[in-house]
């Protein structure tokens, strides 16, 4: 109950964000890119970098 107490703590005032097929195929897209590249970085590190740049709150484009 403790932990369930201290997340909903954490997740005030967060906004969750959708991860749907537009993400994940920019995702797929980017990491086979960077792979051929060289460019390896965790799945769960690009992942929110996609996310981030497909909301156009984070993404002044």
């Amino acid at each position: 109950m403790k932990n369930i107490l201290g997340l909903n703590d954490f997740l005030t005032g967060v906004t969750v964000l959708e991860i749907d097929n537009k993400i994940a195929n920019i995702f797929d897209k980017q990491r086979a890119t960077m792979r051929k590249e060289g460019k390896l970085i965790d799945n769960f590190d690009l992942l929110i970098a996609v996310t981030c740049l497909s909301y156009p709150y984070f993404n002044d484009q």
